[in-house]
């Protein structure tokens, strides 16, 4: 996945924000490309892998500077896997869930980067799965895709929390109003465009299988 450092969006933050300092516009940027990640799920880690018999949890790791947010898909054998939580597992498995042995129908995602498969597998299986991401808070670089494509909507959000700090010089909330505006119809063609599938890739994670 390529990058590109926090401070490349610097000089389209700074002459706007007159006096802003630079912790405060980093801190806003990686905000804000966490809000969008969180908001449209534009940026996908892909894994793949397979699984064991008897065994129902695995787990998986990022590249460096990146937060799992959820798991958008999963296919085991070549068939779709619903995401469940514990509630709808117990109204449709009786007894204990994790007793059940089969081709897995249901995934539980275990943050922080963990999925659990229902039944457990009763074989081995190929999977793949696409996890929604965002960024850690004490990242330095961000997806080079915020910077070449959406620039216009991170500047945007970042202006938008810049500007509403109170009490800074550089303090306007009819400005950070604007700016919302302007961010929210970025976010709304983002989240357009991831829906129709057109995400945005970080690669293939590895996978770990947990005992």
């Amino acid at each position: 996945m390529r990058t590109v450092p926090v401070n490349e969006f610097f000089p389209l933050i700074a002459p706007v924000a007159e006096g802003c300092p630079e912790f405060v516009m980093r801190r806003a940027i990686v905000d804000t490309v966490n809000d969008i990640c969180r908001r449209t799920g534009c940026v996908v880690s892909q894994a793949v892998f397979k699984t064991e018999k008897g065994r129902a949890h695995y787990g998986f790791n990022l590249p460096m500077g990146l937060k799992a947010e959820g798991v958008k898909r999963l296919y085991c054998g070549g068939n779709r896997v619903r995401i469940a939580n514990m509630d709808e597992l117990e109204r449709r498995y009786p007894e204990d869930f994790e007793k059940y042995e089969g081709s897995p129908l249901y995934f539980v995602f275990r943050k922080p980067y963990a999925v659990q498969l229902v039944p457990k597998p009763d074989a081995e299986y190929e999977c793949r799965m696409d996890i929604t991401v965002s960024v850690d808070h004490e990242t330095t670089n961000i997806p080079e895709i915020f910077f070449t494509e959406y620039s216009d909507a991170v500047t945007y959000g970042v202006l938008s929390r810049v500007f509403a700090h109170a009490g800074q010089p550089y303090s306007n909330a009819a400005m950070a109003a604007q700016y919302r505006v302007m961010y929210l119809k970025q976010l709304t063609f983002i989240k357009t465009e991831a829906a129709a599938g057109f995400q945005r890739t970080s690669g293939t994670v590895l996978f770990n299988r947990i005992v």
